[in-house]
């Protein structure tokens, strides 16, 4: 998200908690959301969308507030508006005396949004990149879940030319240190099929875990001697006759 709070995101978090129906295409759709109110989301910014899980967003969303003297701007549909509220709300430039800026954590995180910046990435938002960065487009565009009626496809969507799809195999390979045949890559259609050819494909790489050898045995464990009879105790000699 960089290093600073970003105002794209702050907009549709305030805009969801204020407007049921942009809430639900929010939930549904994410960053894609932005650039029907006229926001153009950063790749890391979409990223973190994606990466969010909805009941944790859904939390995050009814944790914002807006306050009532800026809710009209957030009802609209002019993003310029809503930043210049933002201004306002979130204590930038141009705040109101007496406003209090919003808390950040350190390198300018809320602390009600997960900072993802040095968490490890999941294996689909790694393809994504990746795609991302061999065919030349946004990861906005990229998705693996259904588009319209239909999965998204590498050619017909993202229009990869062959150069480019050849460049892609290549970038998954050094991406994720695998043999990819190009006779296997050319089924994979679409995002989605190429993100479960890699996560199973890291599956069978791993080494199979090696059974765990049998510890030795402690000396407790081992049976103990019996212990010295007492001088109380009857004595036995030979022939087994007691002496009285």
């Amino acid at each position: 998200m960089g290093r600073q709070i970003s105002q794209r995101i702050e907009v549709l978090l305030k805009k969801a908690s204020v407007d049921p129906v942009f809430k639900a295409a929010f939930l549904e759709r994410r960053g894609d959301v932005a650039e029907e109110i006229g926001l153009s989301l950063e790749p890391a910014e979409a990223a973190m969308l994606r990466a969010v899980r909805r009941e944790q967003l859904e939390a995050i969303i009814a944790r914002t507030s807006v306050p009532d003297e800026h809710r009209r701007a957030f009802l609209g549909q002019a993003a310029a508006a809503m930043l210049a509220a933002l201004g306002i709300v979130a204590g930038r430039p141009g705040a109101a005396v007496g406003q209090v800026p919003s808390p950040l954590k350190p390198g300018g995180i809320r602390p009600d949004m997960p900072d993802l910046r040095d968490k490890p990435k999941t294996v689909e938002q790694r393809v994504i990149s990746v795609i991302a960065r061999q065919l030349k487009v946004d990861e906005l565009r990229i998705t693996t879940q259904d588009k319209g009626t239909r999965a998204v496809s590498l050619v017909d969507d993202l229009e990869a030319t062959a150069p480019r799809l050849a460049q892609l195999r290549k970038g998954l390979e050094k991406e994720f240190t695998l043999k990819i045949p190009p006779a296997a890559f050319k089924k994979l259609h679409t995002v989605g099929e190429t993100v479960d050819y890699v996560t199973k494909a890291l599956d069978k790489s791993k080494p199979a875990a090696k059974p765990t050898p049998e510890a030795p045995a402690k000396a407790a464990d081992l049976p103990r001697p019996p212990p010295p009879p007492s001088p109380d105790s009857p004595s036995i000699f030979v022939g087994g006759v007691r002496p009285d």
